[in-house]
């Protein structure tokens, strides 16, 4: 099943649909905007950023939008949820006083800061041990991908381009990351 945000209804909602397309169905009703689902390993809930609380917060669900559940409580923006194999839960913060990425367990609890450097759009390796991001370095003013351990150790920028890079993703044998100019 694929998992998405739309505003097809004048909010955006939450939908799910099976990968050809078929059996479309609305699984959040919220007043106010639900986007960027990301589903469970097992398939059985669904991470979203909601801000039906006054800001963008860390929300999980069933897979069928029932029993929503915010996992992040910050007066600043938390968003960007993804999940890892291992069940532990990716997202970008302002709760530092900068965008930065963290990780949490999937109640919401033992939040982590990875990095300390303007990071954004972070993306697990398949395997859970890495993690991959944008930020900007002094010497290097244009949006580069960054790979960190899940730790928080062993920082390495892996693109020098003189353009902006965006979206980073892993390749599902986690060997390549693909990402946008």
């Amino acid at each position: 099943k694929i998992a998405f945000s739309s505003n097809r209804n004048g909010k955006q909602h939450i939908y799910v649909m099976n990968a050809d397309g078929s059996s479309l169905a609305q699984i959040t009703n919220s007043p106010a905007a639900d986007t960027e689902p990301a589903w469970a390993p097992d398939g059985k809930r669904i991470v979203f950023t909601s801000q039906r609380d006054g800001n963008e917060e860390i929300y999980v669900m069933n897979a069928d939008g029932s029993n929503p559940r915010r996992l992040t409580d910050d007066p600043l923006t938390d968003h960007q949820p993804r999940w890892s194999v291992d069940g532990k839960i990716l997202f970008t913060s302002f709760r530092g006083g900068q965008s930065d990425i963290y990780v949490m367990d999937d109640a919401g609890r033992d939040v982590t800061r990875l990095t300390t450097m303007k990071a954004t759009r972070a993306a697990w390796s398949p395997d859970g041990k890495k993690v991959t991001f944008i930020s900007r370095t002094p010497e290097i003013h244009w949006l580069q991908v960054f790979v960190i351990d899940a730790d928080g150790s062993n920082l390495k920028m892996i693109t020098r381009s003189e353009h902006s890079i965006f979206v980073p993703k892993w390749s599902p044998d986690g060997a390549t990351i693909a990402f946008v100019v």
